[in-house]
């Protein structure tokens, strides 16, 4: 489900399934394929029932051309509307709608879910952040933690509304959320030129000091205040891949690899440590 058939993302993905000797559709939904939608519905990126329809129009269309696997990315539109307050309840609701659908497809398919963590890590980032200024005692949480964190809160909720969507259709299946870390090149050059806008609005007193006292890198984001940003380096491979493998073919469903995943090197010592960085989910 993509903007452009000509995308980065479109184009390596269908390059991959031609190799491997697989079709794939990239449908277009949201007003980007060129042509007006005349339909009473306007589609947007917060539409959860379009991902069965999709499906279901396929296996119609290709009743006898076998289906190994489906994979379903949730951006953050799907985990909290827009214009909607970001609350738990908001979270949890958009959940279970988008969970109804992904439950029709569990059945025969092994099934990996990634997400996005936008306006998550977001709010994590900025509590963290007041925290820290309120009292000095607590230091800010690097981006790997609120990356990590966003996972673990992301994922719980949608483990649990996956489950209960398939119990009710009679479904026994394990679900599982996979705290998911990505290896990054140290040397990638992201980190010489980070872009990445995160965490809250500053005034440049504000600003100036967090470049100051934490060598944070800060621009001015549309005239609305001072913002920090971070490097957006290219992923290199999943950590935790041999698990995500392991849980899969024994039959459960992944959720992993949310937000991207942390981004991770090895230091000097042959250490994982996280980065100061995110990881775009569509890389």
């Amino acid at each position: 489900l993509e903007g452009s058939s000509r995308s980065p993302y479109a184009r390596s993905l269908m390059r991959h399934l031609a190799d491997l000797g697989w079709n794939g559709v990239v449908p277009h939904f949201r007003g980007c394929s060129g042509e007006p939608n005349l339909k009473p519905r306007a589609y947007h990126s917060g539409d959860a029932d379009e991902i069965g329809w999709i499906l279901e129009r396929i296996a119609a269309a290709f009743p006898d051309v076998p289906r190994f696997a489906a994979g379903v990315s949730l951006g953050g539109n799907a985990l909290l509307r827009r214009g909607e307050a970001m609350t738990a309840e908001n979270q949890r609701e958009n959940v279970r709608i988008a969970c109804e659908q992904i439950a029709k497809v569990a059945p025969g398919n092994e099934l990996v879910i990634a997400h996005g963590n936008g306006p998550q890590v977001g709010m994590i980032n900025i509590a963290m952040t007041t925290l820290s200024r309120e009292d000095h005692s607590h230091p800010i949480a690097p981006m790997s933690v609120c990356t990590a964190m966003s996972q673990g809160y992301i994922g719980y909720d949608l483990q649990n509304a996956l489950r209960e969507e398939l119990l009710d259709r009679g479904i026994s299946k394990g679900v599982a959320t996979v705290l998911t870390q990505v290896e990054v090149n140290r040397d990638d050059p992201a980190f010489q030129n980070p872009t990445k806008p995160i965490g809250a609005f500053m005034t440049k007193e504000e600003a100036n000091k967090m470049v100051a006292e934490r060598g944070y890198n800060v621009i001015e984001d549309a005239g609305r205040g001072y913002r920090r940003v971070v490097a957006s380096p290219k992923p290199q491979q999943i950590v935790e891949l041999g698990a995500i493998r392991a849980l899969s073919d024994s039959g459960n469903i992944v959720i992993c690899c949310g937000g991207g995943g942390v981004p991770t090197y090895f230091d000097k010592d042959g250490k994982l440590v996280g980065a100061e960085a995110v990881i775009d989910k569509r890389s």
